[in-house]
């Protein structure tokens, strides 16, 4: 395999890892660490997550433009011009609505002892639920859950746009699984040689593309993996959605009754509690129209409330944020190439015994 693939799996992987090693530091470190470096994680989370996943998503979108395209769509083609425009616009989408999600504030309120909140938000006893999030340790109107991957809250300022990342990025990587199949086949499934398997070697159709796709020809799995995996989380959502119930809320009716809670569901039985169709549409699915709900879905927005999160408008938490992603891609290399290492002598071990 080669070197460049194993890095940006390096990269991808530490992408993943980066939010839940934070918050399990958050939560296990003694009271007098976490106070001196509480506040430095929580300024340094969100734009240290945004940086690395904004590079990810750059050479994504970069590796399918100008390897998995043209392998099999001839460019400036009809087919070619239709599939610029649809990848384009679903990363546009995914990348701009994690951002958003990441940095919006997600509705933070100060309640003080007497119970009330900060200028310009409803007081704890209105019918606008606030909740305190046992990872933030502040409340938020209409908490839906702690994001370790967008780095805090979901409330509801930035609920929208994390539902629309989902789908997005679901869309946008089951659109790249079908791009990328053909060289996957065409350079990597049919070389193998294993008729147990009725795997019968084939020379590709091309065998100077195949050549120039290199280990770019293995895109379609880390691009199928998160299609099923945002699939998943997107169907869950889903369900959620439509029965007025959010994360916080299906947990604690999932300790209570268990699987039976998932029935309830899917058959539209959820006793809805909280109306997350006007924190999508910003009104309420009645007085939506078709025209208003197909432009929050198509369209980049910006949210009704523009403060920013936690970290994100400092410019020090950006300055110790670069510093972060510097170091991290400086030994991206040396990770890489050990893991190389490691494949290469595993590989002379399983062939000498």
């Amino acid at each position: 395999m080669a070197i460049d693939l194993v890095y940006w799996m390096c990269l991808f992987v530490g992408c993943t890892a980066l939010p839940m090693t934070i918050d399990l530091a958050r939560l296990f470190c003694p009271a007098s660490v976490l106070n001196r470096c509480g506040r430095l994680l929580a300024a340094w989370q969100r734009p240290v997550l945004l940086a690395m996943v904004t590079c990810l998503c750059v050479w994504a979108y970069y590796a399918f433009w100008a390897s998995v395209l043209p392998y099999s769509t001839e460019s400036f083609s009809p087919a070619w011009y239709v599939h610029i425009v649809g990848i384009s616009a679903l990363w546009i989408n995914s990348v701009w609505n994690y951002g958003m999600c990441a940095a919006v504030d997600p509705g933070f309120v100060r309640i003080d002892e007497g119970e009330s909140c900060e200028a310009g938000t409803p007081p704890h006893h209105s019918d606008t639920p606030i909740r305190r999030c046992s990872i933030c340790e502040r409340h938020v109107m209409h908490l839906d859950h702690h994001c370790p991957f967008t780095g805090g809250c979901i409330g509801a300022n930035n609920l929208r746009f994390f539902l629309l990342f989902v789908l997005h990025c679901w869309l946008g990587c089951t659109y790249a699984s079908a791009l990328a199949w053909p060289p996957f086949a065409d350079c990597v499934l049919r070389q193998c040689n294993i008729p147990r398997l009725g795997l019968i070697r084939t020379p590709p159709p091309d065998v100077a593309a195949c050549m120039a796709m290199g280990s770019r020809s293995l895109l379609l799995l880390p691009a199928l993996a998160l299609s099923v995996s945002l699939g998943l989380l997107g169907l869950v959502h889903a369900l959620l959605l439509a029965n007025g119930l959010t994360t916080i809320q299906f947990a604690r009716r999932w300790r209570a009754r268990g699987v039976r809670t998932l029935r309830d569901l899917v058959l539209g039985r959820g006793e809805p509690e909280t109306d997350k169709w006007k924190l999508l549409w910003g009104r309420p699915a009645a007085s939506s129209t078709r025209i208003h709900c197909a432009r929050i879905l198509l369209l980049p927005s910006l949210p009704e409330r523009r403060a920013l999160g936690p970290g994100v408008g400092s410019s020090r938490s950006w300055i110790g944020a670069a510093a972060v992603v510097t170091v991290l891609l400086l030994m991206l290399p040396l990770a890489a190439g050990a893991l190389e290492s490691a494949g290469r002598g595993a590989q002379r071990f399983v062939v000498s015994h």
